[in-house]
């Protein structure tokens, strides 16, 4: 938590430094230098060690029982959001640590987001939509093995958001993206609710929603984001306005 607050305070640096400073005392540095080829080289070495993992395997997955990398998954899963902001080699990088506790230590709660994020990178950086989309399946079924619906919104909306809309029908994943926001209020989760609601916005766009209903539906979530703190939601926002406003002039 003082780490991201570190972050949103906008003393990046900092921040920066007091995540590698927690990661080398529990023995899992992170990396000094983060360049794009490091990055891209540890992401597609990964991908082919994860290559033959299915969805079925999961049941049967070691679980992670050691308290030392728990914490440090546990540290970086709270993290994730404000370092995707800061720089385009710290988010891929995360995932790729996370990823890495996971293969070598087993699944916990916080393995799901790990995948998540891990299918992000490799569809948004390495254009490799089907790894991304299977890691982001993935990612679901964890949850789902540990019968957890805290962290839903969390995961939902990388899988539901950017990565199974380049597989599934757009309504799917509306239907996907919706039912993640009801939960997320459920558990009091507001703030990855919020970002689920920007992007369910997005491909309701798609989807065909009315521009009338869908300027409603999103004066209502500016109103709500006045109400509570959510920057990285705010960021998307902003960039939904602009594709309205687009698709607005060319009505």
């Amino acid at each position: 938590m003082l780490i991201s607050a570190l972050f949103l305070s906008g003393a990046t640096t900092t921040a920066v430094d007091s995540l590698r400073a927690v990661l080398d005392s529990l023995g899992f540095p992170f990396p000094a230098a983060i360049d794009n080829d490091s990055v891209d080289f540890v992401i597609n070495t990964l991908n082919k060690t994860t290559k033959e993992l299915t969805v079925a395997q999961l049941h049967s997955y070691p679980l992670m029982t050691e308290s030392v990398p728990l914490q440090a998954m546990r540290i970086m899963s709270c993290v994730t959001m404000p370092f995707s902001l800061s720089s385009p080699t710290m988010f891929p990088m995360m995932a790729c640590q996370m990823m890495q506790l996971t293969l070598q230590h087993g699944l916990c709660l916080e393995s799901a987001l790990a995948f998540a994020n891990f299918g992000y990178s490799l569809s948004g950086r390495c254009a490799n939509l089907d790894d991304g989309y299977r890691h982001g399946k993935i990612s679901l079924a964890i949850l789902d093995r540990f019968k957890d619906t805290k962290r839903l919104a969390k995961v939902a909306f990388i899988v539901h958001g950017f990565l199974s809309v380049w597989k599934e029908p757009i309504q799917a994943t509306v239907e996907g993206l919706q039912y993640s926001v009801n939960q997320g209020f459920l558990e009091g989760d507001y703030d990855n609710a919020t970002l689920n609601r920007v992007v369910l916005l997005r491909q309701a766009l798609m989807a065909g929603m009315h521009l009338s209903k869908l300027r409603d539906k999103q004066e209502s979530l500016c109103r709500e984001m006045v109400r509570v703190s959510c920057r990285a939601a705010r960021c998307n926002l902003f960039h939904l306005s602009f594709l309205i406003t687009i698709a607005s002039f060319s009505l």
